[in-house]
């Protein structure tokens, strides 16, 4: 991650200031990025206001674990770095899942950045390594074709005979 910022994000646009990250889970990523290149941090409460790094006229680097529908930049951690004085053009993710929070990510204006990235093309690395199956490659490029429809087949055929929990 720490690379990743220092090639790409940093060469883009001025340097971060500030690194973030979100409640609890996310700081385990953030902080120590933070660390890492020497930034201050910043934790985005969900419930009240950030701790640690003043973000006012900072540019701030939110970091996270994982970007799936996107809810969190976009209710939770944008809103407290604008109320905080604070700009945000980029978000990293370790892992992006390629879903609705790529959209999300695009409406909010945040350049994103992934780690890894779970396209159909690292769903066939995944499958050319054995790492997969090809029930589960397949599975998986029929999620990301339509969700909806995808979350549907699976419950109507009990694929994975979690029903029984409900």
């Amino acid at each position: 991650m720490t690379e990743l910022i220092n090639c790409e994000i940093n060469s883009n646009s001025k340097p971060i200031d500030v690194i973030s990250g979100g409640d609890s889970r996310d700081w385990d990523f953030s902080n120590p990025v933070a660390f890492n290149i020497g930034l201050p941090h910043a934790k985005l409460y969900k419930n009240k206001a950030p701790i640690g790094a003043d973000m006012d006229g900072k540019l701030v680097l939110p970091v996270a674990d994982l970007n799936n529908m996107g809810s969190s930049p976009r209710d939770l951690w944008l809103p407290q770095i604008i109320n905080g004085g604070g700009i945000a053009k980029d978000i990293l993710f370790f892992v992006d899942r390629m879903e609705d929070g790529v959209e999300e990510m695009e409406k909010l204006g945040l350049n994103r950045y992934a780690v890894i990235s779970l396209d159909p093309s690292a769903w066939q690395l995944l499958l050319d390594s054995g790492k997969v199956d090809s029930k589960t490659y397949q599975s998986m490029n029929e999620r990301l074709e339509n969700k909806q429809a995808w979350a549907h087949n699976m419950l109507l055929n009990n694929t994975f005979n979690f029903l029984y929990l409900i």
